[in-house]
């Protein structure tokens, strides 16, 4: 019986993890430093995001004027968000229709479509739509948590002056 593992398969193992261990050592100080600078660059812009969001935060305090036009800027998103929405089903629409055509089935005019298809599209494309409606939703609820604790700790600091 002829061995399973022969003599030069253990020698090339062996070259190839002492080749792949001698490889790695070389290459590990570019590698951390490549991940460190991913890393710092990951950390600054966290930071400049979180001071973006904090000098929102204090402009919307300063103003009531600011804080309604914040509203209507997260409601002008929801609707651009539904006109997308909209229009996304009607060119899933247009693309099934003209694919129906195509393969010689029946047109859109008589309503026969592949209704599952069209389920489909319109399914994913509301999905789409309400991940856009969520994030409006999300964005202006964080904020505005954000001012009613401000307010609160601005009216508890009036309240202990004496004002």
């Amino acid at each position: 019986m002829e061995d399973e593992f022969p003599l030069k398969w253990w020698g090339a193992a062996i070259a190839a993890g002492v080749l792949g261990n001698i490889a790695f050592v070389c290459v590990r100080p570019y590698l951390d430093r490549l991940l460190s600078g991913l890393s710092s660059a990951w950390r600054l812009r966290s930071d400049a995001r979180k001071a973006r969001h904090t000098a929102l935060l204090d402009h919307l305090s300063s103003s009531e004027h600011e804080q309604v036009m914040f509203v209507m800027g997260t409601v002008q998103f929801r609707q651009r968000a539904t006109t997308h929405l909209a229009w996304a089903v009607l060119l899933m629409v247009g693309v099934l229709w003209g694919m129906a055509e195509y393969d010689g089935l029946r047109p859109l005019s008589t309503f026969e479509m592949n209704a599952g298809l069209v389920l489909f599209a319109v399914e994913t494309f509301a999905a789409f739509g309400n991940i856009q409606a969520a994030i409006a939703r999300d964005r202006s609820l964080r904020v505005a948590r954000v001012l009613g604790a401000r307010g609160r700790q601005s009216g508890e600091a009036r309240g202990a002056s004496g004002t």
